[in-house]
């Protein structure tokens, strides 16, 4: 291989910068309160997941011990979303409009629409944290093919827990053949919680940034012209 081709690779080699691991959260100083029924958020490269709040009807909230391996759900009704921000990361995230708590109860549930981002990311591999778990209070996480309520087809359980005296949980699950989550509460009647964060656990193959390129062609012109001008 000559000079100018050891050159060109090198150039070219630098020009691919590995695109940074995301993640998706729910609340902050400058994103906080009402969100309304539905809401997309987006990670640092614009992949969003799609989140709904919803209530379900009497008789089939959560039960207070051991939880089924499906949850029915028929006819829910739409529920506004609330970004709750206190500046206590044990007590901040994605929840629902309830008076002064703004969290998900057992006769509630968060979906999550998780489509887009196991296509961006090649991955079915997820970690999701939850907080406000106080003792007695835990997380339910579900699974299901359906947008709105699973009348048809029941949710699956995937994980639930509790906190362990933290008020902060995580589970990382495998979405397998699923579309969405549901999130809801576990443990006491008067469990509630939060879904503070979500993670992907594969991130995406590396992708040349446009500036970094443009570097990169500039720098062999500029080569080749001196290797020119050498010659002359």
């Amino acid at each position: 291989m000559n000079k100018s081709r050891i050159l060109l690779a090198l150039v070219v080699g630098a020009a691919v910068v590995p695109c940074a691991h995301a993640d998706w959260t729910f609340s902050s100083s400058t994103m906080n309160g009402d969100y309304g029924p539905t809401k997309t958020f987006l990670d640092t490269l614009s992949v969003g997941i799609a989140a709904s709040g919803w209530d379900v009807q009497s008789g089939d909230g959560l039960p207070t011990g051991t939880l089924p391996s499906t949850w029915q759900v028929g006819n829910a009704t739409a529920h506004h979303l609330y970004g709750k921000w206190t500046g206590v990361p044990a007590e901040d995230g994605l929840g629902l409009t309830n008076g002064g708590d703004g969290e998900i109860s057992k006769t509630q549930y968060i979906q999550l629409d998780m489509q887009a981002a196991m296509t961006a990311y090649n991955t079915k591999n997820f970690t999701f944290d939850f907080s406000s778990l106080q003792t007695g209070e835990g997380f339910s996480l579900w699974a299901s093919n359906n947008a709105t309520d699973s009348l048809a087809n029941p949710f699956t359980l995937l994980a639930d827990g509790f906190a362990g005296g933290t008020d902060i949980a995580s589970a990382s699950i495998n979405m397998a053949n699923y579309r969405y989550i549901e999130v809801s509460a576990y443990g006491s009647a008067a469990a509630d919680t939060l879904v503070m964060s979500v993670m992907h656990n594969n991130p995406p193959s590396p992708t040349p940034e446009p500036v970094t390129v443009g570097l990169g062609i500039a720098g062999i012109a500029i080569a080749v012209r001196r290797r020119m001008k050498a010659r002359a």
